[in-house]
């Protein structure tokens, strides 16, 4: 048990350090650390607001989008922007 993987820890994670307006649709990833999260967010400004999150935490190493794409609606109208967040954590997250 003493290796035992718990991937609770990472999700919780996630919850913990996502902004209320970015919500994850598709998840590509395996214990190695890197991750692809498909996500969507309320609008442009919550892309760089959810990588800035990420990136002033200890536990993630690397992270970066390569934008966003709007998908339905306008900035002021119920906007919904696509975005691929890409990040690499640390490996500890899974058995601390």
């Amino acid at each position: 048990f003493a290796q035992h993987l718990y991937w609770t820890n990472f999700f919780k994670f996630l919850e913990d350090n996502t902004i209320k307006d970015v919500y994850y649709a598709g998840f590509d990833g395996d214990t190695g650390g890197h991750y692809a999260l498909d996500a969507q967010a309320a609008k442009f400004s919550n892309i760089s607001e959810q990588v800035n999150i990420l990136k002033n935490n200890e536990k993630i190493i690397d992270v970066e989008t390569s934008g966003g794409e709007l998908v339905s609606g306008d900035e002021k109208n119920n906007a919904r922007v696509k975005f691929t967040l890409d990040f690499s954590i640390l490996k500890k997250i899974f058995t601390e």
